[in-house]
Order: C-alpha cells, then structure tokens, then sequence
C-alpha cells in the first residue's frame, strides 16, 4: 500500500509539471497495485484527455466516476469525459455527462462554462445540444 502511494505521489508531481507519459505510468503502476485508487484512474484519465488519447482517458475516468463519493470530483470527471466524448464523436455520451455535471453540481458547471481551455469544437457540440445555452457559453468564453 505504500509503495502504490508513492507512486500516486510521483503521478500527481508529474501531472503538475504537465509530464503527461509519465505520470500515466506512475498511475498505471500505482492502478497494479490497488485498483480502487480513485484518484490514479482520474489522474490517468486527466493526462490522457491532455495527450488527445480521449479512448484512453474516456474509462479511466468512468472508472473515477464510479468510485468516488465527491460530488465535485465526479462532476469534474464528468465533465472532461464529457469533451474526450466529444473528441470521440460520442454525442450521446457527451449529453448525458454534461447533464451529470449539471446535476451534480451547477456551480462547477458555471465555472467550468467559463473555462477558456474548452475547445471550439467542443463548443460546437455543446451548442447543438444546448442551443438555448450557446449565447450564454459564448460570453462566458470570450469575457476578458
């Protein structure tokens, strides 16, 4: 149990500094070790989702869904399993996680709105899903 939280250790240091391989082999070698990490698999989702590989981080954060309790925490994962759905032309999936973010907690949903990391192809989808919410998305996007 140690050894594996070490290894979280040296994932979340890697994260940080935006070592995205290595911090999915730490996860990944914290994950062999005790599987119930909610934080590897979200960890290791996060780095996936920032080296485009969204098949990879897509169960990854599933599995961080699944196992945590945080009501923040899950609508974080929601939500950038959301955009990696996106990536992966997964509508559906995408509604349904921006929906869970929404329920989850619509504070985060506002903050994550205004987050200037979203992409403007996933602006696109949220659009078409969310037409009555596009203006709203828009101005959040481009407040200075």
């Amino acid at each position: 149990m140690q050894q594996a939280e070490e290894y979280m250790r040296i994932g979340n240091t890697k994260l940080q500094s935006k070592e995205y391989p290595a911090a999915i082999a730490y996860f990944d070698a914290a994950l062999k070790l005790d599987s119930s990490l909610e934080d590897a698999h979200w960890g290791r989702g996060f780095a996936s989702y920032q080296l485009r590989d969204n098949a990879s981080a897509e169960p990854a954060l599933s599995r961080a869904i699944q196992l945590s309790s945080n009501p923040l925490r899950k609508a974080l994962a929601h939500f950038i399993r959301c955009l990696a759905r996106v990536n992966l032309n997964d509508r559906k999936g995408a509604m349904q996680d921006y929906e869970a973010v929404a329920a989850l907690d619509r504070n985060t949903l506002d903050r994550l709105q205004s987050q200037t990391c979203v992409g403007t192809s996933q602006i696109m989808v949220l659009a078409m899903l969310y037409p009555s919410q596009f203006v709203f998305i828009v101005e959040r996007l481009t407040r200075a």
